[in-house]
């Protein structure tokens, strides 16, 4: 009777609950961030982020309005990254070859996994803008950039250029087969149309589901426009190339024809040179899993026509690293269908031979 008196007592008293401490929402700090870029003059943050302040602001303010961005703040209380270090430790990892995802975590006071969410983050707020930042051109715009070919080359109805580079990746987790090249090593491929202000205006990414080269190509000019390629593409009536000597010399008009082509060509890629030298990870792409290698390429394009002309003029002036061997390489052209290739071909060459029939400068 006792005992129960006693149990009936203790569940009677009523023990105050214990009280509710959430630790407050505070913003991560980067002694880096802090205390060594904001000292960074203009031109050392341009050669450190590979982009200028008004860039990364740009960047920082469009990052802010995602909601993958602002679910993060006051969840739990943890510490909130700041938009400023997301976009520069995206930026560092971009430019820097050699800089491992530890480094770059170590840099910036981030955990390595903390840096995945980060660089991925970013990488969608920048992949959002694609559509407005790589635009296939209005007819007005087309007219402007054919008048700029006609005058400056001397071959008419011309649009633009279309080149390409190989672009060095981890074995993949996903026909690593198909991306292993004969040197031994396993690559991507990027195709572009390019204009002649030196802006993406077509990207193909070698990878299922991707956008066809060829297909866009005859979308972008259907039968008013051609591009100007290299001798790794076929000669096309949307897409003239060099004349091929064959052991047979060329005449007069055709040598000249190669000659002025080449130099729109030459112009022209160097976007890919450029490319490399701003975001050198594309040295070498990290990653296996081959969706995230996809979107990282088409960031850089799309990082690479928000940027200033005056911006790349800087990074031009760099010296680059000899050791990584060329910049380009030679893309492989893939038939899509045989047929109806060969058909384009003829109607191509034709198209060419009429242009040269009587190819001459306007200086001349």
């Amino acid at each position: 009777m006792e005992i129960l008196q006693e149990h009936t007592i203790s569940t009677s008293i009523r023990i105050p609950p214990r009280s509710k401490v959430r630790r407050q929402c505070t913003m991560h700090s980067s002694s880096y961030v802090n205390n060594i870029v904001s000292n960074y003059n203009d031109e050392e943050f341009l050669r450190q982020f590979r982009m200028g302040r008004d860039m990364v602001e740009m960047l920082c303010q469009h990052l802010e309005k995602t909601y993958a961005y602002k679910k993060l703040k006051g969840h739990g209380g943890y510490e909130a990254i700041s938009a400023q270090t997301h976009v520069l430790a995206f930026l560092w990892f971009l430019g820097h070859k050699k800089s491992s995802y530890r480094e770059v975590a170590d840099r910036f006071e981030l955990s390595v996994s903390c840096l995945h969410d980060v660089i991925w983050r970013v990488c969608d707020t920048v992949l959002a803008m694609k559509a407005v930042v790589i635009v296939q051109p209005d007819e007005e715009r087309k007219a402007a950039s054919a008048s700029h070919f006609a005058e400056v080359y001397s071959i008419p109805g011309v649009i633009g250029c279309i080149g390409g580079m190989q672009i060095k990746i981890d074995k993949p987790i996903e026909n690593a087969d198909r991306y292993l090249l004969r040197k031994g090593y396993y690559s991507m491929q990027l195709q572009a149309i390019v204009d002649e202000q030196l802006h993406f205006v077509d990207i193909f990414v070698e990878y299922p589901g991707e956008p066809e080269m060829l297909a866009g190509v005859k979308e972008l000019c259907s039968d008013q426009y051609r591009l100007l390629g290299g001798n790794e593409y076929p000669c096309l009536p949307q897409m003239l190339v060099p004349y091929r000597t064959d052991g047979i010399p060329l005449t007069e008009p055709q040598e000249l024809f190669n000659e002025q082509l080449r130099k729109a060509q030459d112009t022209c890629i160097t976007v890919f040179q450029r490319l490399k030298q701003r975001f050198r990870q594309l040295h070498h792409l990290k990653g296996r899993q081959l969706s995230r290698v996809v979107k990282l390429i088409k960031v850089c394009c799309i990082l690479h026509n928000l940027s200033p002309a005056s911006e790349m003029a800087l990074i031009d002036r760099e010296t680059p690293d000899r050791r990584t061997g060329p910049f380009v390489s030679v893309p492989v052209f893939t038939y899509t269908s045989e047929n109806q290739t060969e058909s384009d071909v003829a109607l191509g060459q034709q198209y060419r031979d009429t242009i040269c029939k009587n190819f001459r400068l306007d200086s001349t």
